[in-house]
């Protein structure tokens, strides 16, 4: 029995429901990114170089939205040195799906 042509089939099956859902992407997003865009610069130009004030404030902004249940309110801040720049990154959002996490960012990132 040759399985190749059935390989073939359920191959160019299971891509089409990739481009199906990866044309559909944004869809799947938890938070608006033009709405984050606006807490951070809003965030930014009230607390200035307050890098604690500028992620509660960013925070207490998403707790006001729809997506308010995918909120981190644990602060888990990660730590970066690498190459000789040095970064804190707190998680405000974090997701086990299969989305593509280089077109998807829900973190805050802020360099020190």
């Amino acid at each position: 029995m040759n399985l190749i042509p059935l390989f073939v089939a359920l191959s160019a099956l299971l891509y089409g429901v990739y481009v199906f859902l990866e044309a559909r992407l944004e869809s799947f997003y938890v938070f608006e990114p033009t709405q984050l865009h606006g807490f951070a610069k809003s965030a930014i130009a009230q607390h200035g170089n307050d890098t604690r004030a500028i992620v509660a404030d960013i925070v207490a902004n998403l707790q006001t939205t729809t997506a308010q249940p995918y909120v981190n309110l644990e602060q888990e801040w990660i730590f970066n040195n690498a190459g000789g720049a040095m970064g804190a990154m707190y998680v405000i959002h974090a997701s086990k799906s299969l989305q593509s996490q280089k077109r998807k960012s829900n973190t805050c990132t802020l360099n020190t």
